[in-house]
């Protein structure tokens, strides 16, 4: 069932509850990723992340309540376990070679390495653009977007 509502939000399209999830095991990764970056400039920004994929998955839930699916209680996914696991242990520096090998697998084979978080002159999230230049990577709020991080 589809329809727009009076802000012009479509409603019913499939996959809700697929970006709502993939937004919160992005927020639960993030929240990975500034525990191990306690008391660096990076634990801010990405505990910034995670609040920013949970009002995005907050809008998923919303859409898919609007499709007649309620959305489950959150529990991570085998993958993201691993990959907090890992973070956890060998941090996130160390961590881009274990990801390389995990997008050589199936199930990874979508997955990209896009920036960089940089200390100065604040922490941000740094892309690299297909022609080599970089930008800064805005918050995403407000809007039901699929996962680009």
């Amino acid at each position: 069932m589809r329809r727009i509502d009076a802000a012009g939000i479509v409603w019913g399209v499939t996959g809700s509850l697929e970006h709502w999830r993939d937004e919160m095991g992005s927020a639960f990764l993030y929240r990975v990723l500034a525990d191990v970056e306690r008391g660096t400039p990076r634990e801010a920004l990405f505990r910034d992340l995670a609040r920013a994929a949970e009002e995005q998955a907050a809008v998923w839930a919303e859409s898919a309540l609007h499709e007649g699916q309620a959305p489950p209680a959150y529990a991570p996914d085998p993958r993201t376990r691993i990959a907090a696991a890992l973070l956890r242990r060998v941090g996130p520096r160390r961590m881009r070679h274990i990801l390389a090998a995990m997008k050589a697998h199936p199930l990874g084979r979508d997955a990209a390495l896009i920036g960089e978080v940089r200390k100065e002159p604040e922490a941000r999230v740094i892309l690299r653009t297909p022609i080599g230049s970089t930008r800064i990577l805005d918050m995403l709020v407000g809007e039901p977007l699929p996962r680009i991080c």
